[in-house]
């Protein structure tokens, strides 16, 4: 069985089926591209976009957008093999619409492959409560790259026991990083904001190099302006050892402060 969702959009669906699977419930293979989801503000149950165990599931090019308070994922899979690249992500209020689980199949295990990139998860609300998870990836025998993607103001969570994981090209911007992975895994080339926190598990078997510590000096961040400033530490230019572009956005903007200057001053060069 195969179903593929194309330039499609849902607006003010309810919760099913047990909470799980407002919009969409999938098997078999999927695809969902350039579709948008509006989160309604009664839906705070679980699964409120797209819930299933599809053996093969893309979801692609799609807007995920709520106002909603509630803290439960609008992705819920369990299917074998999960692609989620170049989507948005946007919260409003709560943190419906940034929460994503992937998690390992329900009966035997089997080798599982999950690739997020290229997406923005953006929460805009700064006074909610961070207890939304915006990516946790879970399961016996997972392989994950998460890669390209910008995390705004989202609690990241990455736990796998099983299958090595790779964590580059990424910006974590004022949210906790966390992971726990059993498995000899990479992170590199991540830009992590010092209002942010880096905090690999003191069990697990992630390494890491070349990454930045700092402000990612988005442009417009309260707009969801996630482009980064010329100057910024995640630019091509100024990013550590080959890793060039840090995040999923090009520069776009020049944020190089202003120096006050009086009159005097001025009339002294003429």
């Amino acid at each position: 069985m195969s179903s593929r969702f194309t330039r499609c959009g849902f607006e003010e669906n309810t919760a099913s089926n047990g909470g799980q699977g407002g919009d969409l419930f999938l098997r078999g293979e999927a695809a969902v591209d350039s579709c948008t989801f509006a989160v309604s503000l009664e839906d705070d149950e679980v699964g409120v976009a797209i819930w299933g165990d599809a053996a093969r599931l893309w979801i692609r090019d799609s807007k995920f957008e709520s106002t909603s308070t509630g803290i439960y994922p609008c992705i819920e899979s369990y299917g074998r093999d999960v692609t989620i690249e170049r989507n948005r992500f946007i919260d409003h209020r709560g943190s419906m619409a940034t929460g994503v689980y992937l998690g390992g199949a329900f009966v035997t295990p089997v080798e599982q492959e999950f690739v997020v990139a290229n997406n923005l998860f953006f929460r805009a609300d700064t006074t909610a409560s961070p207890d939304d998870f915006g990516l946790w990836i879970h399961g016996p025998l997972v392989a994950a790259r998460v890669t390209g993607n910008t995390f705004a103001r989202i609690d990241f969570q990455c736990e796998t026991n099983g299958a090595p994981t790779e964590i580059h090209h990424n910006i974590f911007y004022r949210g906790p990083v966390r992971t726990l992975i059993d498995a000899p895994s990479e992170a590199f080339c991540n830009c992590v904001s010092d209002s942010a926190f880096w905090q690999p598990h003191p069990q697990g078997q992630i390494t890491w190099r070349d990454m930045v510590f700092a402000d990612p000096q988005f442009c417009a961040v309260d707009s969801g302006n996630v482009t980064i400033s010329t100057s910024s530490p995640c630019a091509s230019e100024h990013s550590p050892g080959e890793c060039g572009t840090i995040g999923l956005m090009e520069t776009g903007c020049d944020l190089t402060p202003t120096v006050e200057t009086s009159w005097g001053a001025i009339k002294a060069r003429f």
